[in-house]
């Protein structure tokens, strides 16, 4: 039995968000079986999302019922490791008290880095994959050569056995003092085949580095025909850049249902809903 805490209409089990004239919002579960195991569907985007999770797996613990969790975007995913020791280790924070949820296991969507995994100590926690192949037709992306902006996407790609054996490799400079992303550029060139090209990564917010990929690839071969698809799209801005840059634009809706926010998108981008 499915609890949809995005999007209601989707939700075996009924239920409604009460908010308090002091902005808390409260969780009112409907009527649903305590025999029948609960799959909480759900993405975490901020602290108020996480406490409404927090109060629904409240009241099924109360009631006895076993549930389990797939969280299609993970709060704080990036911050995976302490920058400094004034600043906190939010990822750790949010997966502890993910950890101790009281499910039986827990789903992650397209986690930046896995550490938002290895943190998990209580809790049999599992990837839900994020090959394009699954969500957008079993043979759609296959005439693509594949382009992975660094070594750390190639890592978490070929984990999952995502990864062909003819990807395209960018590599990004870094200023040694800073840490800024100076330049980008193809570490391995020699592999390009003329095929159509797709960027897979997890995380787009405005773009910058995907252009500088593709921008990468046009200096070596101008007439590339460049697409890209990222799991998570969380800034507007992002599409807007990106449908300026490449052939075509592909994301799915676990940050956000863009359709619904935003007035119309470009010819050249599809948002590929997967919850």
């Amino acid at each position: 039995m499915k609890l949809n805490l995005i999007n209601r209409e989707k939700s075996d089990i009924g239920y409604s968000i009460f908010r308090f004239p002091d902005s808390e919002v409260q969780m009112i579960l409907g009527e649903f079986s305590r025999k029948e195991v609960v799959d909480i569907e759900c993405r975490i985007t901020n602290a108020e999302e996480l406490f409404v999770l927090m109060q629904t797996c409240d009241i099924l613990n109360r009631h006895g019922v076993m549930f389990s969790i797939s969280i299609y975007y993970l709060m704080s995913m990036r911050m995976d490791r302490v920058m400094d020791f004034s600043r906190p280790y939010t990822l750790k924070i949010v997966v502890g008290i993910l950890d101790n949820l009281g499910a039986f296991s827990i789903s992650v969507f397209c986690p930046h880095s896995e550490m938002s995994l290895d943190l998990f100590k209580m809790t049999p926690v599992t990837l839900i994959r994020p090959n394009t192949l699954v969500y957008y037709g079993a043979n759609h992306f296959r005439s693509y050569q594949m382009i992975l902006p660094d070594t750390g996407a190639v890592k978490r790609y070929r984990s999952n056995g995502d990864v062909p054996n003819n990807i395209i490799i960018g590599e990004k400079v870094r200023d040694v003092d800073t840490g800024k992303i100076v330049s980008i550029k193809i570490k391995n060139p020699e592999a390009l085949t003329g095929e159509p090209l797709l960027i897979q990564d997890d995380l787009c917010d405005r773009g910058g580095t995907f252009i500088g990929l593709a921008e990468a690839v046009k200096e070596i071969n101008p007439e590339a025909d460049i697409n890209i698809f990222v799991c998570h799209m969380v800034n507007p801005k992002g599409i807007k850049n990106l449908s300026e840059t490449f052939n075509h634009v592909w994301f799915t809706n676990s940050y956000k249902d863009w359709k619904s926010h935003c007035d119309q998108f470009p010819d050249n981008v599809t948002q590929i809903d997967i919850v």
